[in-house]
């Protein structure tokens, strides 16, 4: 997964529009990708590349507002920058809380469009490395043992190793070796480590969105 590179879609159904757009994002040094309709961008979106979409908010076929609820739907997080001739206040309330970066009355300036790529992708970049981290705890907590995942979790009420053994039944020797392994598959020095590692994991779990 390749974070810092990224590629912004740009969706409109106007070739000159479209076409003015994607010159200027790729004179900043963006990667643009000129999609016709809403269907064309979720056919050409790249999941393994952070980046963003330009829509016109009102457009003909899948409306901007109907591509973000599809979106949404879909577990697509990328982030929403809208463009729009006309916005009305409760229209803009939904979209923003739907998650979109801002919403960009025409006619406006071409820094103001860039400021808010460069803001999106900053965000969607965040994002990636999250999902990544998130990924890679996941992962060495799926190669514990059942015998580890239950050291684990007593190791972490802070239970000593004598009332480990206890509990589960099996040796002093057995939670010695079952401990070490905890350690060495969760690449934590000390249980305190470990015990921050599964918090902050926790945590993203119950704030993170769907993907």
């Amino acid at each position: 997964m390749d974070v810092e590179h990224a590629r912004v879609y740009v969706v409109d159904d106007e070739p000159a529009t479209r076409d003015s757009l994607t010159v200027l994002l790729r004179s900043y040094e963006f990667e643009a990708i000129g999609c016709s309709s809403g269907e064309s961008f979720l056919r050409e979106f790249d999941h393994a590349l952070p980046g963003c979409v330009v829509v016109d908010l009102r457009r003909p076929g899948m409306s901007g507002d109907q591509l973000q609820q599809r979106m949404n739907s879909d577990g697509i997080n990328v982030p929403i920058i809208f463009l729009t001739g006309y916005a009305d206040v409760s229209t803009t309330v939904q979209v923003m809380q739907q998650g979109a970066v801002t919403l960009l009355e025409k006619p406006y300036q071409p820094n103001e469009l860039i400021d808010a790529v460069r803001e999106a992708i900053r965000r969607d970049r965040e994002m990636f490395r999250q999902r990544a981290w998130h990924q890679d705890i996941a992962s060495r907590l799926n190669n514990l043992t059942v015998g580890e995942v239950q050291v684990m979790n007593l190791m972490l009420e802070g239970k000593p190793n004598k009332a480990i053994a206890a509990t589960l039944d099996v040796s002093m020797r057995t939670i010695d070796r079952r401990r070490r392994r905890v350690l060495d598959k969760m690449q934590s020095e000390s249980v305190p480590e470990l015990a921050q590692l599964i918090t902050a994991y926790r945590r993203q779990e119950e704030t993170s969105p769907p993907s």
